[in-house]
């Protein structure tokens, strides 16, 4: 299968050497091949993927993550903390695969943003899963996601925050990493209850989708 021999191809891969050393493991997507939603972060998180090889699982990010597909059908698990989880119709995957990790003045490693060669140098693998998934719904999640997905597809979407965006035969559904959500919200104090209504969009969308199809 085109998506397994992606994943095998993502573990190992050796291009950024920072990353190699400082990476617990390589994260690959996964999810459902036949799925019609993809959501796409920015990178592993260290204490969420890095140490699990799941995107968007342990750390607070993925178990709200997780908890969303639960509510809106697109998980067949009833606890988001479970680290294999089995997803309906959705593929999840990160831009840059390997964890991003920085020292603070202390010693202790934090996430950091990936570097631009760092991007490029995993760019092949995101344009690989886009060609092995037949998508409906791209899902960017967070502003920094969104910009590198509109650049990989040639459109100027970033300014159409949670609009849908068309995209040849998919759909750009732009949304909040989870992250912001766990920080509180921002300024405009986005709930976990706003949160839920944009997977339940994704949800109408699909089954909206699919009805045409009968």
């Amino acid at each position: 299968m085109e998506i397994e021999k992606i994943e095998s191809e993502i573990k190992q891969c050796k291009k950024c050497p920072n990353l190699v050393k400082s990476r617990t493991q390589a994260v690959p997507g996964y999810g459902d091949p036949k799925a019609k939603v993809l959501f796409v972060g920015l990178a592993p998180g260290r204490e969420g993927a890095d140490l699990t090889g799941v995107p968007f699982t342990r750390d607070k990010s993925g178990l709200l993550f997780q908890e969303m597909l639960i509510r809106t059908g697109f998980s067949d698990e009833k606890n988001p903390g479970n680290e294999k989880p089995n997803l309906k119709n959705v593929f999840v995957t990160n831009i840059v695969k390997c964890n991003p990790k920085r020292c603070d003045k202390s010693g202790r490693a934090r996430n950091r943003d990936p570097t631009r060669n760092e991007i490029e140098n995993c760019r092949h693998f995101l344009e690989k899963e886009l060609r092995a998934l037949k998508l409906k719904v791209i899902v960017p999640l967070g502003k920094e996601s969104t910009k590198l997905i509109c650049r990989e597809l040639n459109m100027n979407c970033s300014s159409n925050w949670k609009k849908e965006v068309k995209a040849g035969d998919a759909v750009i559904f732009p949304i909040y990493h989870p992250a912001f959500i766990v920080r509180g919200g921002g300024k405009q104090k986005y709930t976990k209850q706003e949160y839920q209504k944009d997977f339940e969009k994704l949800s109408r969308m699909i089954a909206e989708e699919s009805s045409t199809l009968h």
